[in-house]
């Protein structure tokens, strides 16, 4: 099985790097979008395995805690890996909300793209044993 990973971030620059660090690794795929209104059709259309948003989409409508939350209510999407990010650094106060939000992980921007490879691979390799 080939890990499919969707990504959505509103930073249009930063949302290529992540994919296109996604693609460089042999056997991943990535999907993603700049509109967090496109979440829902993606998750349909690609069934990730991992969804990485960040928390700060710009819009209160698509607050990215606020989606985490949503999905984790859904039983289609409540086992779903999350990974959250954010460019505001307040401390650990950001990451512990977004952990209790129910993401499995939390990065700061900016990422280098080995440290955000390896936490996909940290979290492909937890879930896989829980399958």
């Amino acid at each position: 099985m080939v890990p499919k990973i969707l990504i959505i971030d509103d930073d249009s620059t930063f949302l290529a790097s992540l994919m296109e660090a996604v693609r460089d690794h042999p056997g991943w795929e990535a999907a993603g979008s700049c509109d967090p209104d496109e979440l829902s059709r993606l998750l349909v259309e690609e069934a990730p395995d991992i969804l990485v948003l960040d928390g700060n989409l710009g819009t209160s409508d698509a607050d990215g805690l606020r989606l985490v939350r949503a999905l984790r209510g859904d039983p289609r999407y409540g086992l779903l890996p999350i990974i959250l990010f954010t460019g505001t650094r307040t401390g650990g106060a950001d990451a512990a909300v977004g952990l209790e939000a129910g993401a499995d992980d939390y990065i700061f921007k900016p990422v280098s793209p080995y440290e955000f490879l390896a936490r996909l691979d940290s979290l492909l390799r937890r879930c896989s044993r829980r399958a």
